[in-house]
């Protein structure tokens, strides 16, 4: 017997679900932001353009690098 939610539990079903989502995107901004910190120490410790550019590269095509809301993040 299926169970109908009423204003209340539908509200608070949903409220979870959102604050479910808004963890999952502050891990990923979390994530994204230790990479873009690893690579910039990286970049400043060789401090060859031509690595630089070596490294950039390589952010964005094989981590394939996602900002805020998952959108790529313009490079």
């Amino acid at each position: 017997m299926e169970h109908d939610l009423g204003p209340t539990e539908a509200k608070a079903f949903a409220m979870d679900a959102f604050i479910n989502q808004e963890r999952k995107l502050e891990d990923r901004r979390r994530l994204d932001t230790a990479l873009v910190l690893t690579v910039n120490e990286a970049n400043q410790q060789l401090g060859d353009a031509t690595t630089f550019g070596a490294l950039s590269s390589f952010r964005e095509t094989k981590i394939g690098f996602r900002g805020k809301y998952g959108c790529k993040v313009e490079t």
